[in-house]
């Protein structure tokens, strides 16, 4: 994200790509996809925000599930 913040986004986009395995609520994926806007590469940005979109998703529906079995298990 430094790398980011300073304009040297082609110097994060390998740092970013190594850490995507373990990205559990799609914060890398969003600066990755940043990343590849800043240096021109509108595909690559599309493909990750998808993926960044796909990890959204699920973890709202994570989410409501959740909320749900708190409000049948209440007491």
């Amino acid at each position: 994200r430094a790398y980011l913040e300073t304009g040297q986004a082609e110097k994060a986009i390998p740092h970013l790509k190594s850490a995507v395995a373990g990205d559990k609520d799609g914060s890398i994926y969003y600066q990755l996809a940043r990343a590849y806007r800043s240096v021109g590469q509108k595909e690559l940005e599309r493909e990750t925000l998808k993926k960044f979109a796909a990890i959204q998703a699920s973890e709202s529906v994570e989410k409501q599930n959740i909320e749900e079995q708190a409000r049948i298990t209440r007491p």
